[in-house]
């Protein structure tokens, strides 16, 4: 559908004959319809309420500070429901227009257009809801103002600003996404690292203090790591360890507990028994003659 013939047929309030329409959605929004695919970069961007849509076939449902950037006729959306109480805009600006206003060097990252061809919805952090709504305001403020002498040239800055906000809003999001990535493998890096030397440490070694001394982290930051990365507690993992090493000891020697338990660094055969109760629910004896 062509820009001329989308306002004509959403009835769309602001337009100018540059090549921009805004519209801010309502309750009165008609459901069920196709939005169709159009020669113009579309932004649909929710400021309250919630609206369920369909975008590339797949159904979305948008709350506040949630954004959908269609590109031309290579995407269609439709919607399929709206509470009452939405708001949003709907922002058309056709290629013409932006080609002009930017002069072929767009504020978006070359990485952008791809991006959203993948997943036009995307959501914003609080932070930067505000300032996008006060851009959204402000183009159509001056949408409202056609007589205004200096209409085109104030809706060019004012549009610049949306589309450089939008800019540093995925910039933003793709350094946090790096920085959580490298974070990420930190995290499995020092996991690692704790259960290799948990494999050599083990039978001298109990505690989380150790592990973490050795891998210069804190004990509450290696309990955290452990956590997230595994699902089990730092603890956990040394108990099992322990509990491995000591039916192994258990099944294929015939040692003492007294020197089992020398050899695991227990401080006494009564403290490894209780500890392999607790874990096994049966005693080391038991364990060996097969009582479980």
């Amino acid at each position: 559908m062509k820009f001329v013939d989308l306002i004509s047929y959403y009835h769309i309030p602001y337009v100018s004959e540059k090549g921009i329409a805004i519209w801010k959605i309502n309750s009165e929004i008609r459901e069920e319809e196709n939005i169709p695919g159009i020669d113009s970069h579309a932004i649909l961007f929710v400021v309250g309420g919630s609206m369920e849509i369909s975008v590339q076939g797949k159904i979305q449902s948008l709350t506040r500070g949630y954004f959908v950037d269609v590109l031309g006729d290579k995407q269609s959306v439709k919607l399929l429901s709206a509470s009452p109480d939405i708001q949003a805009y709907f922002l058309l600006l056709t290629d013409e227009y932006l080609l002009e206003l930017f002069k072929n060097r767009p504020p978006l990252p070359l990485s952008y257009a791809m991006d959203i061809m993948q997943n036009p919805v995307y959501m914003i952090e609080n932070s930067f809801i505000v300032s996008i709504i006060k851009c959204l305001d402000d183009i159509e403020q001056t949408m409202a103002n056609p007589l205004h002498h200096f209409q085109d040239s104030m809706l060019k800055c004012k549009i610049s600003v949306l589309l450089l906000q939008m800019s540093e809003i995925l910039l933003h999001k793709t350094q946090k996404e790096k920085r959580k990535s490298r974070e990420s493998d930190r995290k499995r890096t020092l996991f690692a690292q704790f259960m290799k030397l948990l494999s050599e440490y083990v039978k001298e070694e109990h505690t989380v203090n150790f592990y973490a001394s050795r891998l210069n982290v804190t004990p509450q930051y290696l309990r955290r790591v452990v956590k997230v990365c595994s699902g089990k507690n730092a603890y956990t993992w040394i108990c099992e360890e322990l509990v491995r090493e000591i039916v192994n000891l258990l099944i294929n020697t015939d040692k003492t507990m007294q020197a089992i338990a020398d050899e695991l660094h227990f401080s006494d055969q009564a403290v490894l028994t209780k500890f392999f109760r607790r874990i096994k629910g049966v005693s080391p004896l038991q364990y060996r003659n097969g009582i479980e």
